[in-house]
């Protein structure tokens, strides 16, 4: 047990290093400055003002009448990270808020595959690999440009964790309320993972556990999930009917290769750029479009 704790402590030692080496100068500016460009970031700082202030007056902070004035407009669609939001509730300083919740995802990603690796393969060294993997991909940087709330990966891989241990294991509550939680966790960070984790959880079903479907496990986490995740659920379904949000025209339709995963699609510029961009997904252009796996990766699995 003291051994477990030890290495936790140490892998925790070496994520909080590199997350904040990953992040550089970020450690030096944490309360006047914030990672990316003045764009959604500073909407995000927004973000964590409003929630608080209306919910520190005890008003709905998924309202507000700061837009479209004198009307408002309902916020349950917005990016609001509610999550993100109830973490920065005990600062004064949005902007330390703001990276507190930069540095703890990308630590708190790192961990989460640590601890979900470990218990697949018992492999320490590879589950460390495959934390560093998973939180400082090149998707995430490309988010820091003010993405907050996709940048929030963090209980992705506790609810595939938790979920696993549900059906592998003995039935216990523990797991059925762990994997409840980090589900809600994720949905108040993102919307568009929570929907991701319902699509995992649809395969895991039909490949893994498919004679478990009915049972009073599943039952009982859907039931669960269900019931936590109720209220936001109404809200989204009474606005939606009442078309009480913004409406934003046109669409782009963005096209993705397979390939693309591991090639990226801007050409470098010199041999220093192609190092760069083929060895360790760093493009120098800044769009989150050319976020790929990079060769590295392929490497690290051939060891």
């Amino acid at each position: 047990m003291k051994d477990e704790k030890k290495t936790l402590f140490t892998v925790l030692i070496w994520y909080v290093f590199i997350t904040l080496l990953m992040t550089y100068p970020l450690v030096f500016h944490l309360t006047t400055h914030i990672p990316g460009d003045a764009g959604d970031g500073h909407q995000n700082l927004w973000n964590i003002w409003h929630f608080k202030k209306r919910l520190l007056n005890f008003q709905n902070p998924f309202y507000t009448n700061y837009l479209y004035y004198p009307i408002g407009v309902k916020l349950i669609f917005h990016t609001y990270g509610v999550f993100n939001n109830l973490l920065a509730l005990p600062f004064n300083n949005i902007v330390l808020a703001y990276n507190f919740i930069v540095l703890f995802s990308f630590v708190m990603s790192a961990i989460g595959m640590y601890f979900l690796s470990f218990y697949l393969t018992q492999n320490k060294l590879g589950s460390f690999i495959a934390g560093v993997i998973f939180s400082f991909c090149p998707y995430k940087f490309a988010h820091l440009l003010g993405h907050l709330n996709l940048v929030s990966t963090e209980w992705i891989p506790f609810y595939i964790l938790y979920l696993i241990k549900t059906f592998k294991e003995p039935f216990t509550y523990k797991n059925i309320c762990l994997t409840s939680t980090f589900f809600l966790f994720t949905f108040f960070c993102s919307y568009y993972y929570a929907f991701y984790l319902i699509i995992f959880t649809i395969l895991f079903f039909a490949f893994e556990v498919r004679k478990k479907i009915f049972s009073k496990r599943n039952l009982l986490l859907m039931f669960t999930i269900f019931i936590l995740i109720l209220p936001i659920l109404i809200m989204g379904i009474q606005s939606y009917l009442e078309e009480d949000f913004v409406k934003m025209g046109g669409y782009k339709t963005v096209f993705s290769r397979f390939i693309g995963l591991f090639y990226p699609k801007s050409s470098p510029s010199s041999v220093w750029s192609l190092c760069q961009t083929y060895l360790f997904c760093i493009s120098s252009r800044r769009n989150r479009r050319n976020s790929f796996y990079g060769l590295y990766c392929f490497g690290i699995i051939y060891l």
